[in-house]
C-alpha cells in the first residue's frame, strides 16, 4: 500500500510462487498477477498490457493555454471541472487547481471522454472519481461532495453505474 502512496500511477505486477498471496496482490491494487511456475507464459502478456495502459495513460492529458503559460492537466488526477464567472477550474486529486479561460462547454467537447459528466450546468465531474451518489449529491473519493442538479441525477446514475460495468 504504501507504494501506491508514493507512486499512485504506478503499475505493479505481482510475481509469487504461492497462489495463497492473491489476497495481497489485491491489497495492493496489483495491475496482475503472475505465478512464478507460469512466468514465461504469463509475464510476457502482463508487460506488454503494462505498456499499453502506460501508452494510453500518456494520452490522457488536457492542455490548458493561458496568456503566459501552458500546462498539461492529466484527465486521470481530475476530480471535477467548475465554471467560476469566465473560467473553467479544473481540481485534481492532489488538490492543484488549474484554470483556463474558456467556457465548461468548449472544455467538455474538448474533453471527449466517456468518463466525464455534467452533474449540473456549471459542474463537469470525472465519474472514475465518484465513490458513490446518495440524496442527490456526487461523493468523490477524496471526501468531496458536490450536488447534482434534480435534472440531472437519473442521467449521472446512469452514466456511472454504465462505468462501474465496464471495470467488471
Amino acid at each position: 500500500a504504501e507504494i501506491n502512496e508514493i507512486l499512485p500511477h504506478c503499475l505493479i505486477i505481482f510475481l509469487t510462487s504461492h497462489s495463497k498471496y492473491a489476497v495481497d496482490a489485491f491489497k495492493v491494487s496489483a495491475f496482475r498477477y503472475n505465478l512464478k511456475n507460469r512466468l514465461e507464459e504469463d509475464l510476457p502478456e502482463n508487460l506488454e498490457a503494462a505498456i499499453k495502459k502506460i501508452y494510453e495513460q500518456s494520452r490522457h492529458y488536457y492542455t490548458v493555454i493561458n496568456n503566459n503559460y501552458l500546462e498539461k492537466v492529466s484527465l486521470h488526477d481530475v476530480l471535477y471541472i467548475q465554471k467560476e464567472k469566465k473560467n473553467s477550474v479544473f481540481y485534481t486529486r492532489d488538490k492543484k487547481v488549474v484554470k483556463t479561460r474558456k467556457p465548461l462547454a468548449d472544455v467538455f467537447e474538448e474533453l471527449s471522454s466517456e468518463e466525464f459528466v455534467y452533474i449540473d450546468r456549471s459542474c463537469i465531474a470525472n465519474i472514475a472519481r465518484v465513490d458513490k451518489i446518495l440524496n442527490g449529491q456526487a461523493y468523490f473519493e477524496e471526501g468531496t461532495i458536490l450536488p447534482i442538479s434534480r435534472s440531472n441525477v437519473n442521467h449521472v446514475k446512469d452514466v456511472l453505474h454504465l462505468y462501474w460495468g465496464s471495470l467488471l
